[in-house]
């Protein structure tokens, strides 16, 4: 587990979405309209080894 440096109670956690391009950015303002988090927090859409398929990370810290 991999903790924040400035504050030893928060911990890093990965959000990663797999699909199609049009499915991963309808998931991704799925986590806006619920308040989570904003576009702009996650990766920008990274090719993977599947044709039509990307991937985006978010990461955010929690206090435990």
């Amino acid at each position: 587990m991999e903790r924040s440096k400035s504050d030893g109670n928060r911990e890093q956690v990965r959000h990663v979405l797999f699909g199609s391009p049009k499915i991963v950015k309808l998931i991704i303002h799925d986590f806006f309209l619920l308040g989570y988090a904003e576009p702009g927090e996650w990766s920008k859409f990274q090719k993977t080894s599947t044709p039509g398929q990307v991937m985006s990370v978010l990461t955010k810290y929690r206090r435990i």
